[in-house]
């Protein structure tokens, strides 16, 4: 018989708000899951408080972005033989009932359906993207089919409190462990709605505690750490794209930008934008799959 909900966070170096994540879930009122932490090769004292508890499944791994944490967090429990997969960073605190919300739903969706998220001062982020599909019969979109069970439509959101069955992996593969981080979860959930109806579940309420609030935007960005992440960002944005004039047109977007940080002495900015633009142009990965469990 299939364990049920492996509750799976990734995490780096992050102590303080792992352990807030992971009250958040032990104290669930939904009982029947199994927490998964991927540490991602955390440097700070990570690693010994997760040794410290009991109640854990630890994965330890080099820092692989979070991308690799869920890879390797959803092979897991699909090769352990986990029935669903609710995955999480280790800055999302979920209210008590977050869970119970997803499961009420779970013999009934075949896609995937995610949290309501807001942020610390209670405004709604890592908002979803509404449905647009629209019906064979009547040509109208059926992002409120379901609104009177509290669910929404949607064709794409984050790994914010992300939940599936995981009869699906094997159907789809798992997420893209080479895209490290920045859009993994937008080409892993559309994966899974262009397949199956997917939603939000309204009453599924999780807080994520981001350490930036607003959009992300290298135009912006000041943080020398951060801008250098944006060469993922700008690859994995030009791969995800389905057809090469989308491609074409990502990448001729992402060249002007990189042009116009480099006309105002933003040298460094524009570097990293060519940088993943040059390195698209061969980015290829693989799905992969889980073993059998």
């Amino acid at each position: 018989m299939n364990k049920n909900v492996a509750a799976i966070v990734v995490t780096y170096n992050r102590i303080s708000l792992l352990k807030e994540c992971i009250e958040s879930i032990r104290i669930q009122s939904y009982k029947d899951f199994t927490i998964i932490v991927v540490n991602n090769g955390s440097t700070d004292e990570t690693a010994e408080w997760l040794n410290q508890q009991s109640d854990l499944v630890v994965i330890t791994q080099v820092n692989s972005g979070g991308a690799g944490g869920f890879y390797s967090g959803i092979k897991y429990a699909c090769e352990h033989g986990f029935a669903y997969s609710w995955i999480m960073d280790d800055d999302v605190i979920a209210n008590t009932d977050a869970l119970q919300n997803l499961m009420k739903y779970s013999n009934d969706i075949k896609g995937f359906l995610c949290s309501h998220v807001l942020d610390i001062n209670g405004a709604p982020c890592n908002v979803p993207k509404i449905s647009t599909i629209k019906s064979g019969v009547t040509d109208e979109l059926l992002w409120g089919e379901k609104l009177i069970d509290n669910l929404l439509r949607v064709d794409v959101t984050s790994f914010v409190s992300l939940f599936f069955r995981n009869s699906i992996v094997y159907e789809i593969g798992l997420p893209y462990k080479e895209y490290f981080i920045w859009g993994d979860d937008t080409e892993y959930t559309t994966r899974i709605s262009s397949l199956y109806p997917s939603y939000i579940a309204l009453g599924s309420i999780v807080i994520h505690k981001r350490k930036i609030q607003s959009a992300l935007s290298i135009l912006k960005e000041t943080d020398k750490n951060r801008i250098r992440n944006y060469f993922y960002a700008y690859r994995n944005r030009i791969h995800n794209q389905k057809t090469f004039q989308r491609k074409l047109l990502m990448f001729l977007y992402a060249l002007y930008e990189a042009l116009y940080l480099l006309v105002r002495g933003k040298f460094y900015h524009a570097y990293i934008i060519m940088k993943g633009l040059l390195c698209s142009l061969s980015f290829s990965p693989k799905i992969q799959y889980p073993n059998n469990a």
